[in-house]
C-alpha cells in the first residue's frame, strides 16, 4: 500500500490493513483480512478440522527458512531449562538455517527433543496437529499455527512484524515474549501454558472466498454495461417487482407500471443521473442507477432473481463504477443507502472500499474519490 495500484482486485490478509490505505481506482475491489489467509492446502484442510488430538505438554519451535539471528537457539535454550517439563520438544529448522550443530549439541543427551530439517506442508500440518504449545514469531506461520488450534508464545524482531505482533497482542492471541531474548521467553513460557486456544480465528474457507473472486472476474469478461435506453423499461419494472427487491426497499408495495413508465422516462433524459445495465452474455442481468448532486453520486441497483444468487450485485457496482466514471468526471463521492437487514448490499459496498458513514435506521455508506 506505498504506491498506487492499478488492479481489479487486491488480496491483502493482514488484519491491520484498510482499505483507505491503498491508492487504487474507484472500482478495485479489496479482499481484507484473516478471512482472506493465504495458506497451503494442508492448513486449509487443518482449520476445517473440528478437533485436533494434542500430545500434552508438547512444545513446537519454529523461526522459519534461515533464522539468521538465531532465535531457535535462544528458545530451545530457554525450553530445556524451564520450568515447565515439556514432554517433547519438536525444533523445526528450515533448510537455510546455519546453526544447525550447536542444536543437535544442545538436545544430545536428551529424549524429549526431535530435530526436523526442511520439513513439507504436509509434515509441518501435522506437527502443529499435534503438539500443544508453539514458539514462533509474528510471521505466516502464525496464522498457520493458529489453523492448529495451538497456545502461542510470540514476539517479533523485524520491523516488517511490528504491525501485525501489535495486532495480534491486541486480540490476546499470543503469549508474549517480545523480542524472543531467554530472558523474556522463559518468563512467558508460565503465561503459555494457562491460556485458553484462540479459536474460530481463521475458519478453513478462505481459497473459497477467493475462488468466488477469481470466478466474478473470469464473468466479467463476458459483461458489458450500457447506458439505459427506453426498450428496457419492462425488464426493470420487472425487476424492480421482485419480491427480493420489494424485500429491501423503503415501500414494500409493488410499483404500480404507470409509475414506473413515467419514472423511468425521466430518469433515462436526466443530465443528473447516469442509469446503465449490465449485459451478461448479451442478456440483461440487473440496473445501477447513480442519481448526480453537487459531485455526489448516490446508488441503487436492480438484479434479476437469478442474478441475485450469482453474486451480480458486485459486478454491478464494480461495472458501474467505471463506466460512471468514465463519462462523469466530476465526481466527488459515491453514496449508497442500506437497510440494516440487508447485509448482502452491506457486504459488496465494504468490498469496494466504502466507509460507513451513519446509521440511523438505515445505513449510509460512503466513498471518497481522490
Amino acid at each position: 500500500a506505498n504506491q498506487p495500484i492499478h488492479s481489479d482486485v487486491i488480496v491483502n490478509p493482514n488484519p491491520l490493513i484498510e482499505t483507505s490505505n491503498y491508492q487504487t481506482s474507484a472500482s478495485t475491489q479489496f479482499c481484507i483480512g484473516l478471512n482472506y489467509a493465504l495458506l497451503r492446502s494442508p492448513f486449509i484442510e487443518l482449520a476445517q478440522e473440528k478437533e485436533k488430538t494434542k500430545t500434552k505438554n508438547s512444545l513446537l519451535i519454529c523461526f522459519g527458512g534461515s533464522d539468521p539471528l538465531n532465535k531457535t537457539e535462544i528458545a530451545v535454550n530457554a525450553a530445556l531449562n524451564s520450568s515447565i517439563e515439556f514432554s517433547e520438544i519438536n525444533i523445526v529448522l528450515g533448510p537455510g538455517y546455519k546453526n544447525q550443530l550447536q542444536i543437535n549439541e544442545l538436545v544430545e543427551g536428551t529424549n524429549r527433543a526431535q530435530v526436523h530439517i526442511a520439513i513439507d506442508a504436509s509434515e509441518m500440518a501435522a506437527l502443529m496437529a499435534r503438539n500443544e504449545y508453539a514458539i514462533i514469531p509474528c510471521s505466516s506461520i502464525f496464522l498457520e499455527a493458529l489453523t492448529a488450534d495451538m497456545k502461542i508464545l510470540s514476539g517479533y524482531y523485524v520491523d516488517n512484524q511490528k504491525y501485525v505482533y501489535d495486532y495480534y497482542l491486541k486480540n490476546n492471541w499470543f503469549a508474549d515474549a517480545k523480542s524472543f531474548t531467554e530472558t523474556e521467553i522463559k518468563t512467558a513460557l508460565p503465561e503459555l501454558t494457562k491460556r485458553s486456544i484462540s479459536t474460530n480465528v481463521i475458519d478453513g474457507k478462505s481459497m473459497g472466498r477467493i475462488k468466488k473472486v477469481i470466478q466474478l472476474l473470469a464473468r466479467e469478461n463476458a459483461s458489458t454495461m450500457r447506458r439505459a435506453v427506453l426498450e428496457d423499461i419492462r425488464t426493470t419494472f420487472e425487476w424492480a417487482n421482485l419480491p427480493e427487491t420489494r424485500l429491501y426497499s423503503l415501500n414494500k408495495d409493488d410499483i404500480p407500471w404507470r409509475n414506473h413508465e413515467k419514472w423511468f422516462t425521466r430518469k433515462i433524459a436526466s443530465q443528473n443521473c447516469w442509469y446503465g445495465i449490465l449485459e451478461h452474455d448479451r442478456k440483461p442481468r440487473g440496473s445501477i442507477r447513480f442519481d448526480i448532486e453537487d459531485g455526489i453520486a448516490l446508488i441503487s441497483y436492480l438484479v434479476d432473481s437469478q442474478a441475485y444468487r450469482m453474486g451480480f450485485g458486485t459486478l454491478l457496482l464494480k461495472m458501474g463504477i467505471d463506466g460512471l466514471l468514465r463519462e462523469k468526471e466530476s465526481i466527488r463521492e459515491i453514496h449508497g443507502v442500506v437497510m440494516e437487514e440487508n447485509f448482502a448490499s452491506m457486504k459488496t459496498f465494504e468490498k469496494f472500499g466504502f466507509e460507513l458513514s451513519s446509521s440511523n435506521g438505515m445505513l449510509l455508506y460512503i466513498k471518497k474519490l481522490t
